[in-house]
């Protein structure tokens, strides 16, 4: 039920007070606030955790086309305060009842010349955020933004976490390293999430929220200020020197500023979401979560016992199709070359390569209860999409995964939601690849279960990026934004110091039971896994068997312990059973609360490292016990190690 209390209406101020104000937001519990200062020179905010400042007294300011800045010398007009408290639900996610509580204030203000801008601010107990707009006004008839230029102040010597992109146009497949805020190059460009330590029990992360008709945000160091960010936004390909062409939305996303006293805590909000637009489609009965075997793309022609030549094949499709249902998966992902080379100037998303014979996968794929997707590169959707995604649900194919956009200026961020939106009408589920970060768009249209936008698995085939330190820290930056397609699962295993990249049958660094933690520590609408069918039937008490149980949507998370760089351990719920996952980049013991178990008798599986996973990382041993809410989980982890779990009622 929605519960919104309007506590004050609009009133207006005269002009001789409105020359300086200061506005401030508290959330419910009073733990965090956001505070607006309205002076003569300058428009300003902070924010407060616990009474503290963690983001100093930094500067508002947005450049418009033809015109002076907009910033300085404002007046106040008029506020409005109310008080949100509401539960809404969720087929994906960490959560699949959320409750969306906060206090917000909306600030209208003018300027010498005329212009009106509205500020929104709110304040909710796990962080505080706000946007902006410029209303259709005779004073701004057209709107035009050149450039945010809003502060980001943050104390020096500060921990802090980012992926420095470099660019604007970016797959944002980075590492998030670790630096410190007042040791940043002049020229970086960082990507969101950005997660800074502020204090021994003070962790902030920036992000953006409701990213919709607009350009996406940056965060690069503020010239001649120590520690200082300021926000830039992705212009458009066109025009350099445009970052939003408004049209009648001119409302801003959300900047967002989540705030715990542990970074665990970052991992379980949900303020991203709550910010988001809502659910946008009137039924959604047929978006279904779920787990997919890929296709050959990661392991290439690897595949142990199979019997006909590996390719873009019928046989290799039925066999990758068969794997999926003997694991009890629901779909297949069939990927790049199945209607020929993406490059092809021509490239027709109704014609498939001969060697395919598509129907004849799909009806297989029914017969077996798979559902297909389909890949296509992101230009031959765009100019093909009103042909194509109708002619797809004809086939029979349930979903499409989407790549290569590579940026997130506002026509790419127009492409997202004008495909989402046409999926949904044909009633397929979106994966995007080449992504930008998540914004909640899949609130909006639950239809999106996942998008990459994260260096994952892939990388493995040609590098040597994808460390168990950059697998940790994942969950502590790049998730706290939303879903990431990693596609985990690689069953060839290697010790960071022997891994050596390879294009086919590549490795994964780590052991097998920090492989089979992944699933359930990075969130997934989506859980693609990506090695061979081979590989999986070979290994049933090695790992596959939890695979084969392991869910993709949740209706509770708990963080019960890490930190970046480190460690991570996670527990999510799925009706009555839990499922967990530690991974740690050192040799480590584990030792947890179960206490978030219910009262009874619960039996648990543990899969986890065996003594010699140090130096045969596809060791893994598995460990049946019967478990109460009054026990701990104990556990040894070696070097790049890991364990997983599930635990569910006795008897059951």
């Amino acid at each position: 039920m929605r519960h919104v209390l309007i506590l004050a209406a609009v009133f207006l101020l005269s002009p001789r007070t409105a020359q300086a104000a200061t506005f401030r937001v508290t959330s419910p519990s009073g733990n965090t606030a956001i505070v607006l200062e309205v002076a003569k020179s300058a428009l300003r905010y902070r924010v407060l955790f616990d009474g503290k400042p963690v983001v100093k007294p930094s500067r508002m300011q947005w450049r418009l086309a033809a015109t002076e800045p907009v910033g300085p010398a404002l007046r106040v007009l008029g506020q409005r305060q109310r008080t949100i408290d509401e539960t809404w639900s969720s087929v994906t996610g960490k959560s699949s009842r959320i409750r969306d509580r906060a206090r917000e204030l909306e600030i209208s203000l003018r300027d010498r010349i005329g212009r009106l801008l509205i500020l929104t601010l709110r304040a909710y107990d796990d962080g505080v955020a706000f946007r902006y707009a410029f209303p259709e006004q005779p004073a701004l008839p057209e709107l035009t933004i050149e450039s945010e230029d809003i502060e980001v102040g943050l104390a020096p010597g500060l921990p802090m976490w980012a992926a420095n992109y470099g660019a604007l146009a970016s797959p944002q497949e980075q590492e998030f390293r670790r630096t410190q805020t007042d040791q940043l190059p002049l020229d970086a460009i960082f990507g969101l999430p950005l997660l800074v330590q502020a204090g021994p029990k003070a962790w902030l992360a920036v992000t953006e929220s409701d990213l919709l008709d607009w350009a996406g945000l940056y965060l690069r160091p503020s010239k001649g200020k120590n520690s200082a960010l300021e926000t830039v936004l992705s212009p458009l390909p066109s025009a350099p020197g445009i970052a939003v062409k408004a049209g009648s939305r001119r409302i801003s996303p959300w900047r967002v500023f989540m705030l715990a006293k542990t970074p665990g805590g970052l991992v379980q909000s949900e303020l991203v979401r709550n910010l988001a637009t809502p659910n946008q489609l009137a039924d959604i009965s047929w978006v279904k979560p779920g787990r997919s075997a890929w296709d050959r793309w990661w392991p290439g022609d690897h595949n142990p016992n199979a019997t006909n030549k590996q390719g873009m094949n019928t046989a290799t499709m039925k066999d990758y199709i068969d794997l999926a249902a003997e694991m009890g998966w629901e779909y297949q992902i069939v990927d790049w070359t199945w209607y020929g080379k993406p490059s092809r100037p021509d490239a027709d998303l109704t014609k498939v390569v001969a060697e395919l014979d598509l129907p004849a996968v799909i009806a297989h794929a029914r017969s077996r209860n798979v559902g297909v997707w389909l890949w296509a590169r992101w230009n031959h959707m765009n100019d093909q999409m009103d042909k194509a995604l109708p002619l797809f649900r004809r086939w029979g194919v349930v979903g499409i995964k989407v790549d290569f956009m590579d940026r997130d200026d506002q026509e790419m961020v127009n492409f997202y939601t004008r495909l989402v939106k046409l999926a949904a009408e044909n009633k397929l589920m979106v994966d995007l690849h080449g992504a930008y970060k998540p914004t909640g768009l899949e609130r909006t249209y639950p239809n999106l279960l996942t998008r990459e936008g994260v260096l994952g698995n892939e990388y493995n085939k040609w590098s040597n990026r994808v460390t168990p330190m950059h697998k940790v820290t994942l969950a502590f930056t790049r998730m706290l934004a939303g879903p990431m397609d990693f596609t985990p699962g690689g069953f060839r295993h290697a010790q960071p110091g022997s891994f050596v990249a390879k294009d086919v049958a590549p490795e994964v660094q780590g052991t097998r039971a920090a492989e089979l933690a992944l699933p359930v520590i990075y969130e997934s609408g989506l859980q693609v896994f990506c090695d061979a069918p081979g590989e999986y039937r070979a290994a049933p008490e090695t790992g596959a068997s939890f695979l084969a149980k392991v869910p993709a949507a949740w209706d509770e998370t708990r963080v019960l312990g890490g930190e970046p760089d480190a460690y991570i351990v996670v527990a999510r719920r799925s009706g009555d059973t839990w499922f967990g996952g530690a991974i740690t980049t050192t040799e480590r013991r584990i030792d947890v609360s179960l206490g978030f178990l219910g009262t009874g008798s619960y039996e648990m599986e543990l899969w986890h490292d065996a003594p010699e996973s140090q130096q045969k990382p596809a060791s893994v041993l598995l460990k049946r016990a019967q478990v109460t809410a009054k026990d701990r989980l104990e556990v040894s982890l070696v070097h790049a190690g890991g364990a997983a779990f599930v635990i569910r009622p006795a008897g059951r």
